[in-house]
């Protein structure tokens, strides 16, 4: 079962009082047999460098237990650049594992300027294995894990998730970054993050992944800021058609989602993807700047479904076009104190009287619609459709 709660907070203090590693000593993985012995070589604080080459890593993938900088040469374009792949051509290898060394827990590791991609088609993953890079803490990774960043780095075809961040338990990730990422094609989602407090994804591009885009949970203080996500739930048919979304946020108290973009999600398929964002349980979030559009305008399209008892959530303004429903507030008791400004159609659909319409459901209480009103006499609440203001529809 999923912690109701995000973080041991008790468990900060300490992570945060822990000194940082000490000056840094520069590994050329061509100075070792293998880039794992250069690893294996480095001390807490130095930096391992892989110039520019492709390198066959080994199914369990480079673990990496101490406080580390792995960059290359840079993404590159075809062959050139720092490229990692596993060396297996089932094609379900991992490629860079993060954990603990016995109490020691696993932090301070950068990753910078370099390309991961599947050695051939994906195949399917055995378990724990198909990452492009994998941190998860718990019985067998144990210790608060602090300062992981990732940047600047492309990750394609994994056959698992293409990141996977996840604290567990009493074991979280927290001030953790990942900037200038970009993850297309992989088998699972293109990010997880999972039991963590205070992470920031800023200016990443999700695509074409066979589950969600970014899947987070129980993530405090998330911040999203000028995300892409585009075609993610890449499959003929969605496990639940309630969260086919390119972005699920569940229990992610006082997240921030700033400036993202969503194109191309949803499908005219019978059981296809329709949904941008499902907020699920959180308290406390903003949707603020946010753009959704569509090839083509589609009924069942959803811009934000907010379930689960989510409420105290800001829907800032956000711009649609081409969407069937902009905002769908569950009809839940739970959802409320939730605040939604006007949000803006691109323009009009004159053959569809729903068109871009914002849903709360019947018992979905205490909320504030600060939505245009006919006169300072009508209370009944509207949103625009691109050509005129129309009645908010009530009930799902």
């Amino acid at each position: 079962m999923l912690p109701s709660r995000p973080v041991a907070f008790g468990l900060l203090a300490g992570a945060l009082l822990a000194a940082a590693p000490a000056a840094a000593s520069l590994l050329n993985v061509r100075d070792y047999a293998t880039p794992q012995a250069a690893i294996d070589a480095a001390h807490d604080g130095d930096r391992v460098y892989f110039p520019a080459g492709i390198y066959l890593i080994p199914d369990s993938g480079l673990v990496v237990e101490k406080h580390l900088e792995l960059f290359g040469d840079g993404i590159g374009r075809g062959d050139t650049g720092t490229i990692l792949k596993p060396s297996s051509v089932t094609g379900d290898g991992n490629v860079i594992v993060l954990r603990s060394h016995g109490a020691e827990p696993v932090g301070y590791v950068t990753i910078r300027d370099l390309r991961i991609s599947n050695n051939g088609p994906p195949g399917t993953p055995g378990e724990g294995r198909g990452y492009g890079i994998l941190l998860k803490q718990g019985a067998n990774s144990r210790g608060v894990v602090d300062r992981v960043i990732v940047e600047r780095v492309v990750i394609a075809a994994m056959a698992a998730d293409g990141i996977c961040i996840e604290g567990g338990g009493e074991y979280a990730v927290i001030l953790s970054s990942l900037t200038d990422v970009e993850v297309i094609g992989c088998r699972g989602n293109g990010l997880v993050l999972a039991n963590g407090a205070v992470i920031s994804v800023v200016r990443g591009y999700f695509i074409g992944n066979r589950l969600a885009g970014i899947l987070a949970t129980a993530v405090a203080s998330l911040r999203l800021d000028q995300v892409s996500l585009e075609r993610n739930q890449d499959r003929p048919a969605v496990g639940d058609p309630k969260y086919d979304t390119q972005l699920r946020i569940k229990l992610c108290h006082g997240f921030n989602a700033l400036g993202c973009y969503f194109e191309n999600f949803a499908v005219a398929a019978a059981r296809g993807r329709t949904t941008a964002i499902v907020v699920e349980g959180c308290r406390g979030g903003v949707l603020q700047g946010c753009y959704f559009t569509q090839a083509e305008y589609l009924p069942a399209s959803r811009g934000v479904l907010a379930t689960g008892g989510a409420s105290t959530i800001t829907f800032g303004a956000n711009s649609y076009d081409r969407v069937g429903t902009t905002i769908q507030i569950d009809d839940s008791a739970e959802a409320q104190s939730d605040v939604v400004f006007p949000q803006c159609a691109i323009r009009a659909v004159p053959t569809d009287p729903s068109a871009y319409s914002l849903r709360v459901g019947s018992r979905a209480a205490g909320n504030v619609l600060l939505l245009p009103r006919a006169s300072g006499t009508d209370s009944t609440q509207r949103y625009f459709d691109g050509l005129r203001w129309r009645n908010a529809i009530p009930g799902r």
